[in-house]
């Protein structure tokens, strides 16, 4: 039923009238009697509004009553919000300019505005308007005290009260669910079944767990080594051109919006082709014949044999269409491991209860949630908030009015939504905007609760997009969102909704909202939020009844094709939105191909969230735009053509958000944009490159001199060198990334004049909090002292810093997980340390990523000493007794995951990186440091190996076969690429010991113009899946002894001049599921004894795939 929440817009109507700019604005009409007698009315009402919303579910006069009441709410909301309009501008008006004639002028149009004839019609309307609301406002008041509601003058707030080691909730974690699992398993791993393609149908209610389920089996360790590709469809309506689309999307990353049903049919049978995959099909609600099933089928019929296709559905009409074989019926927890559900999530981890009566009274709640893991969860999530000792109010009170059985669990996850506080309440309602499965950005969510007013803090100190992460936070916290995905800085950015919580949304939301399908022209008067649920990319596919929608608060675009749509619709979309929306608060218009936005956008006075973003054909934003006084987000980002933000951006004084990333046209910043010292967001600057532009119109880096509200990213383009940037104040930005890039024109310039290039960087000094670095093109020889200052750095990246000889020193970055450096082309050593001062044996602790590229004077990481008392050995001795002393003592990278060395050719000493797992691309390069890691269990160095506590960090989680732990150098690492490496030459012996690669997955060997085969060592790689031969010009033949590669699955084969044949036992080799050959001109070759081989192997009834 829907929920009539009005308390919060109540309490922002009091809020709104209370700012001084509106109480000198109500004075100069003299209106402020008027004003303060609606406030009071307001207030009285607002202490009654609470009782009266908890009892509309029981009572539907009260409801009614409530319905009659939030007419006139959000009417005067309305009226206050235009009021408030109208005194920003007069505001304005009168601060705009020190400059004396624009004084004058101004002067002259307040005089005109506030003439006697003009003031008394105005104040008249205006105090008309607020007697009106409030006699409206007094007359329902009246008709509600039949009701007698208790008075209650304040609501409890967020307490965010969750911190981050309770946050079990967001873990993946499943309870007795393993017999299920292994039914599943046995079901598409029995190779006792003989069927070509298994389809496996998992039915249950609702909440049950079976797309849990399936993530279980879909990322069973057993599962990833089976099937060579695994692809995961969430399908809800079952339509064939998008399902095609969505599996071409899973199976290669690339995206399908433009591609015609048959194409699509065409790149599915591609990527399937001769692989064993595995096909999720997740929450499939309806298939309305089975000959669409059957279409989709035949295109899925050419996977291997034992391929398989998982799907979970609700319904046993789906199963029974689709299923291969008996549908897998999913039941509900038992009694044992309902409790142990709930206690994971009612009780702090190690706190689970051990009174009698708490057990029992949990134990209750627990079973009246039927055994509905979602239920469970959602329940156990709330209380997780309140004391144990209300818990048997709570089941009295709440539970009693749900049936014994507890088999209403829509009804129990209605109690969690009853209890939230009701502006968590309207955020909630307004997630029905977006499609059931989407993938919801979280600073989006936040920004539009932001614009319709739903964020509220009394405290002035804490910044409302602070408040609003708070409010997702408790959302979070009480299951009401799920799937979350956190950025590399641990903040959360991704969410979805259960499809049960997503009902839910929709049901309390009712008549103010609407998700609007394609084709449908049926527009509610009283829709506040309305979502398009299509892409929508031209005038004709908006509704007719959209400009009779008068009361429209919101617009969004909930269903955008995710490529740039080019400009179909000009101006025509915006101005049919302009035309009967004006009340609009939010208008999403992304990749809706406008070319230009209308001077008409200045009308919507109410507006706070503008997205524009990829709209690539727009250049110039008009200057109306800057009438938008109430604006907090302004998004822009990929407007590749925008040249200019508008000259007087400053008027929105308001402005929290300036999102301009991908914004690569813009030429300069307008003067004037450090007076938004509301900014929260802004995620570049642009210095412009010339110096001779109007400097009334180019803002330089004093306009960030007062920004100290700004977080997240900032990039600043363009920097000069031998400019003083102190101005910048970023010391007191506690921003957690910054990029600086110079001029590269100016970089060159340096090399020609003399001037003190490292004074650019020091008066850009960041704030010690900040998390990533990362500096373009600076001149400098060497880095300000601040640098080491900041301890807390996650990511350091220099690029292109030509002139710099060292680099600061690195010891007290205990923190930081990724280094690049790439094109420094005067470092000779990384460290100023010689290796005999280092005070450990470990180097960067938390080093996960490192990348070293175009560093071509680059000799190590540290200058190397000389060892006494080796003099008088012999030469070859002293080579042994100076590698035995120099590997025993040689420091290492503990938990170093990727590496990529490229273009460093005389790097031959640095850190040991033992415990890398999974990428290794040499190119270019010197094998002697990969040499000297592997040499580590020779020279008697003991390898540290990561605790179970360094891998539960890794946030992500790896799709990849664990690997077993141990002590062998190299022996996790999955991905290993050599290329580039002209003078290696396998042939004189293993210069590789490639036993210790005991998981490696992927090898590629590409542009080694010694390898003429390949190397006999590879016969000990038990794991290896796909094996690359590229750019070899002398490469002759592939032994036979690849059908010892029992486990090949991929063999690709291009650019071999010199390759003449291929083995007959490669036909033998069973694993092999796709061969590519390409541009080998001798294998090609009608005579060719290779060519009887190729053609053997696509006479086969599972022919790999042949590139040819």
């Amino acid at each position: 039923m829907e929920e009539v929440v009005i308390f919060p817009v109540a309490e922002r109507i009091i809020k709104s009238l209370a700012p001084q700019a509106v109480r000198k604005y109500a004075s100069m009409l003299s209106i402020q009697d008027e004003i303060s007698r609606l406030q009071d009315t307001i207030s009285t009402i607002q202490d009654i509004l609470l009782d009266a919303e908890k009892e509309q579910a029981s009572n539907g006069q009260i409801r009614d009553w409530l319905e009659r009441l939030e007419h006139v709410v959000y009417d005067a909301d309305e009226f206050v919000d235009y009021l408030s309009t109208e005194a920003l501008q007069l505001q304005l008006m009168m601060i705009e300019s020190d400059n004396n004639m624009v004084k004058l002028k101004l002067k002259r149009q307040v005089c005109t505005l506030f003439s006697c004839l003009n003031q008394l019609v105005f104040r008249f309307k205006m105090a008309r308007e607020l007697n009106r609301i409030r006699d409206k406002l007094v007359e329902i008041f009246r008709d509600g005290r039949s009701f007698r509601f208790k008075e209650r003058h304040e609501e409890t707030r967020v307490s965010c009260n969750f911190s981050p080691e309770n946050e079990s909730y967001l873990y993946d974690y499943v309870i007795g669910r393993e017999s299920d699992k292994n039914a599943i398993l046995k079901r598409i791993l029995d190779p006792e079944i003989e069927k070509d393609l298994r389809v496996v149908a998992i039915v249950g209610l609702g909440g049950v767990g079976k797309t849990t389920l399936a993530k279980c089996v879909f990322n069973d360790e057993m599962v990833q080594r089976r099937f060579e590709l695994r692809m995961w469809v969430n399908v809800t309506d079952f339509d064939l051109r998008s399902v095609l689309g969505e599996i071409v999307q899973s199976a290669s990353g690339n995206r399908s919006e433009h591609m015609e049903i048959d194409q699509l049919v065409k790149e599915v049978q591609k990527e399937i082709n001769g692989k064993r995959y595995l096909l999720v099909l997740d929450d499939v609600w309806n298939i309305k014949n089975d000959e669409r099933w059957r279409m989709l089928e035949n295109v899925l019929s050419l996977g291997a044999q034992g391929s398989g296709i998982i799907i979970t559905t609700r319904y046993n009409a789906v199963a029974k269409i689709t299923s291969t074989m008996e549908p897998y019926m999913l039941g509900m927890l038992d009694e044992h491991d309902s409790w142990s559900l709930f206690k994971r999530v009612a009780f702090r981890e190690g706190q689970e209860p051990n009174k009698p009566h708490i057990v029992e009274t949990g134990k209750n709640i627990s079973n009246k949630c039927g055994g509905n893991p979602l239920a469970i969860r959602n329940i156990g999530c709330f209380l997780y908030f309140l004391n144990p000792k209300e818990w048997p109010t709570y089941l009295t009170m709440e539970f009693s009015k749900i049936p014994a059985s507890g088999a209403d669990f829509f009804a129990v996850l209605k109690l969690s939504f009853d209890y939230l506080p009701s502006h968590l309440k309207l955020c909630f309602a307004f997630c029905c905007l977006f499609p059931k499965e989407c993938e919801i950005d979280v600073q989006t969510l936040i920004n539009f609760w932001m614009a319709q007013g739903f964020i509220y803090s009394s405290n002035p100190s804490k910044h409302m997009k602070d408040v609003g992460y708070e409010y997702f936070h408790e959302l979070l916290s009480r299951s009401f969102f799920q799937d979350v995905q956190k950025d590399k800085h641990g903040m959360f950015t991704k969410c979805k909704m259960h499809s049960l919580i997503h009902d839910l949304a929709i049901q309390v939301a009712g008549r103010r909202y609407k998700m609007l399908p394609q084709y449908e022209d049926n527009i509610d008067t009283e829709v506040h939020h309305l979502s398009f649920n299509f892409h929508l990319d031209s005038h004709w596919k908006i509704p007719a009844s959209l400009v009779h929608a008068k009361s429209i608060r919101t617009i969004l675009l909930s269903n955008q094709l995710q490529w740039e749509t080019e400009g179909r619709s000009s101006r025509s979309i915006c101005g049919h939105v302009v035309l009967g929306c004006k009340r609009l608060r939010a208008l999403d218009l992304h990749n809706s191909g406008i070319n230009i936005v209308p001077h008409s956008i200045g009308k919507l006075k109410h507006l706070r969230y503008l997205d524009l973003s990829h709209n690539m054909n727009i250049k110039t934003l008009p200057s109306s735009i800057t009438k938008l006084y109430h604006l907090q987000t302004l998004k822009l980002k990929f407007c590749q053509k925008l040249q200019e933000l508008p000259r007087h951006i400053k008027k929105l004084i308001n402005l929290i958000n300036l999102e301009i990333d991908g914004c690569d046209n813009l030429t300069h910043m307008p003067c004037g944009l450090g007076k938004l010292t509301d900014l929260r967001t802004l995620s570049q600057f642009v210095l412009s490159k010339k110096t001779d532009l109007d400097w009334r119109r180019t803002g330089g880096l004093d306009e960030l001199q007062n920004l100290n509200s700004l977080r997240g990213e900032l990039k600043i383009k363009n920097l000069r060198h031998g400019a003083d940037y102190e101005v910048a104040n970023l010391k007191e930005k506690q921003l957690q990334s910054l990029i600086l890039i110079w001029n590269n024109d100016d970089l060159e310039a340096v090399d020609n004049q003399e001037m003190n290039v490292d004074s650019s960087l020091n008066g850009l000094e960041p704030h010690i909090s900040l998390k990533e670095l990362s500096l373009s093109a600076y001149g400098g020889v060497e880095f300000p002292k601040w640098f080491s200052s900041l301890t807390n750095l996650v990511r350091v990246s220099l690029w292109r810093c030509k002139k710099c000889r060292y680099i600061p020193p690195l010891d007290q970055f205990s923190s930081l997980a990724a280094l690049t450096l790439d094109e420094l082309t005067n470092l000779e050593y990384i460290s100023k340390n010689e290796k005999n001062q280092l005070s450990s044996t470990e180097i960067l602790p938390s080093l996960k990523e490192l990348r070293l590229t175009d560093l071509p004077n680059l000799k190590g990481w540290w200058r190397q000493v000389e060892n006494e008392g080796v003099d008088g050995a012999s030469s070859s001795t002293k080579a042994t007794i100076l590698l035995s002393t120099a590997e025993r003592s040689q420091p290492l990278f503990r938990c170093l995951s990727k590496l990529t060395i490229e273009n460093c050719p005389k790097l031959d000493s640095m850190p040991l990186y033992p415990n890398l797992d999974e990428v290794l691309k040499l190119n270019n390069s010197s094998l002697e440091p990969l040499r000297q890691t592997m040499r580590m269990s020779v020279a008697g160095q003991q390898i540290p190996t990561t605790t179970a506590a360094d891998e539960a960090s890794t946030s992500t989680i790896s799709n990849s076969v664990p690997s077993t732990r141990t002590s062998s150098p190299l022996s996790k690492l999955r991905n290993l690429c050599i290329v580039g490496m002209t003078e290696l030459d396998f042939s004189t012996g293993d210069v590789i010991m490639w036993k210790a690669f005991e998981s490696l997955h992927s090898l590629t060997f590409d542009h080694l113009p010694q390898l003429k085969t390949i190397p006999e060592g590879l016969q000990q790689l038990d794991n290896l899946h796909e094996l690359y031969i590229r750019r070899c010009d002398n490469f002759e033949a592939i032994p036979k002894w690849i059908i010892d590669l029992k486990s090949l699955k991929k063999l690709a084969i291009q650019l071999l001049p010199n390759l003449t044949s291929l083995p007959e036992e490669l036909y033998n080799l069973t694993s092999l599921r796709k061969l590519e050959i390409e541009d080998c001109p001798k294998i090609a070759q009608k005579t060719n004894p290779g060519q009887d081989l190729i053609i053997k192997f696509l006479s086969t009834s599972e022919p790999p795939r042949i590139m040819y």
